[in-house]
Parts: C-alpha cells; structure tokens; sequence
C-alpha cells in the first residue's frame, strides 16, 4: 500500500469479505478474514486486545488499494484486518490515503466492516496534525504507518518521520505502532520507518518484534 500508485482493479462480489460477526468479547482469530501478512498483523492485533481488551481506536495510513487478490499478499488488505477487528471489538478504525481512487478501492474491499471504519481522502500528515481539531478527540491506540511508497527512500523515510510526530501528541498512554516495509538493520532500522522507529523509540517506545518487514513497537505496555 501507499500514498502513491494509480491503476486499480476492483474486486468482483464473488471476491468480497464475509460479514461481520456480532461484538464478542474475544475476536474470532481462527474465522478472521483473507489479508496478507497474516502472522505479523494478527501478532499486532492480539497485543492490542492484550493492552485494551475494550474497543479501540486504529489509524492506518495508506489503504488497501488492489482490489484484485493478488493485492491480499502484495498490498496486504490490512485495512480488512482493521475492519474486521474493530467490527468484533466494537471499536473503530480509520484509513487514509491521498488518492481518491484508492479510497474507494478500499471501499470495495472492506464492504463488509464499513460500519466500523471511515474512509478518508486527505494528505496523512495533515490528517494527523488536525487529529486534535474536534473538541474531544479520541484517543488513537494503534497506529499503522504504511503510505508513500518506498521508491523515493528519502521522501518515503521523511514521510513517515512527519506521520509519527504528527500523531505523537494524539496517542493513547498504553499504544501501538507497526511500521510496515521496515527491517532491523546492522545499524538501525531500513525502510519507510527508518527514521520513525529511532524518533519514537527516543520517546519511550520500545520494540516488540522486527520481522518479515514489519516493526511493531508499544507504549506503556508490559513484557509481551
């Protein structure tokens, strides 16, 4: 996923979600729906449930935009496993990206859970900047970076770095962020969240797991 990117193909009816199940008190792992990097999100969304058993606030920046399968494993549908969990959880998950065409692709893909997620058009930047604009505004427990796709590295890393220090002041004491398109490094970290993780990691983050190109880091939290 990213913030830039044209071309989409939309899915077909045969191609959508299953229906949201009723709020349970734990999500339905084993039924959860098709979405790639399967193991790394799934991973983030059960610490949440671990951190904040109740229901949630999630920003994603950058949203599902192939709307085809192929995009399950490439793009990932993370705004699928967003979706789904805020459906099972009673809370609630935002997804932002600055094309209009991948927004409605998203919507497409996410039909079934979009009574618990809101579509927005918009820089991701600006976005997170006016987080606060609204007289009380939510606090936001799992962040997910993942706009701007890594073909400038320099604009992407910036990018990022802007993300995570816009939405610092807006996230809950006890929180997540997971980078996608980052690795450890021999000195630091690489991709996307090459400058983001160190800046928060300086603000009382602290690593949870680097893997399969993905770095989930929490606030707050105890030895997971």
């Amino acid at each position: 996923m990213g913030s830039v990117g044209s071309g989409v193909s939309l899915m077909t009816s045969e191609q959508s979600c299953p229906s949201p199940t009723p709020h349970s008190p734990v999500p339905d792992w084993p039924n959860a729906p098709s979405f790639g990097r399967r193991e790394t999100l799934i991973r983030a969304l059960r610490r949440l449930r671990e951190l904040t058993p109740g229901p949630t606030n999630i920003v994603e920046t950058g949203t599902a935009r192939n709307g085809d399968w192929s995009g399950c494993s490439g793009d990932g549908w993370s705004t699928v496993a967003f979706g789904w969990y805020a459906s099972e959880t009673g809370g609630r998950a935002w997804t932002v990206d600055i094309e209009p065409g991948a927004i409605e692709t998203c919507r497409r893909i996410t039909a079934a859970y979009a009574s618990s997620l809101e579509y927005v058009v918009s820089d991701s930047v600006a976005f997170l900047r006016g987080w606060g604009d609204g007289d009380d505004p939510v606090p936001i427990h799992l962040l997910y970076l993942d706009s701007l796709d890594y073909f400038d590295h320099a604009a992407s890393e910036a990018h990022c770095l802007a993300e995570a220090q816009a939405a610092l002041p807006w996230m809950a004491a006890t929180c997540l962020a997971l980078f996608d398109d980052t690795n450890a490094a021999p000195e630091g970290y690489s991709g996307k969240g090459k400058l983001a993780v160190p800046y928060l990691l300086s603000e009382g983050f602290r690593v949870e797991y680097a893997e399969t190109g993905q770095v989930l880091l929490s606030r707050g939290a105890g030895e997971s």
